[in-house]
């Protein structure tokens, strides 16, 4: 917790990411996930550390096998651009999958997108329909974009893929 307020600036203390890493790094030792989880974000960033994706990952791995559904979903953002682990496309959306099936809108996004590229359209639409069915709009309007966002994605890929891992993970 006073990781946290560290990092946030809240509670009146000071901004300092530096400090946060310090508390982040006794709790997550310590195995608490969602340390484990905000320090991953810290490397991953490199917020308070040098940017580090490879000991990002593995952070993420450490809170996601533990059920942190946003570990799970930057795992997958990792995996889906080989950023600090190899590409692989599989283990991004088992990732996608595990952080959707909590709910996690960005997720369930994500993993309908991957069933739409891989012509699995009847099941990207039943993952965001779900989403919509909770009241999660977001989805759903990104939904109605997607066959368009897609041959926008398709033309970039070749040019930039890092232009396609950036709007990836803003999602």
């Amino acid at each position: 917790m006073l990781g946290f307020a560290y990092y946030t600036g809240i509670d009146s203390m000071p901004k300092d990411y530096h400090k946060a890493v310090e508390y982040f790094t006794k709790a997550a030792e310590l195995g608490d996930f969602e340390a484990q989880y905000n320090l991953g974000v810290c490397y991953d960033y490199g917020r308070g550390v040098a940017q580090d994706r490879k000991k990002a990952a593995d952070l993420y791995q450490k809170a996601a096998d533990k059920g942190h559904s946003i570990a799970q979903f930057n795992l997958a953002s990792l995996y889906e651009s080989g950023d600090g682990v190899p590409q692989d496309f599989v283990k991004a959306a088992e990732y996608y999958k595990a952080s959707a099936e909590q709910d996690n809108d960005c997720a369930q996004f994500k993993l309908a997108n991957c069933y739409y590229e891989g012509s699995r359209l009847r099941e990207g639409y039943r993952v965001v329909h779900k989403s919509s069915s909770t009241r999660q709009q977001r989805s759903t309007i990104q939904f109605s974009y997607m066959p368009r966002q897609w041959q926008w994605r398709t033309k970039r890929l070749s040019a930039s893929p890092k232009m396609v891992h950036r709007i990836g993970r803003t999602w």
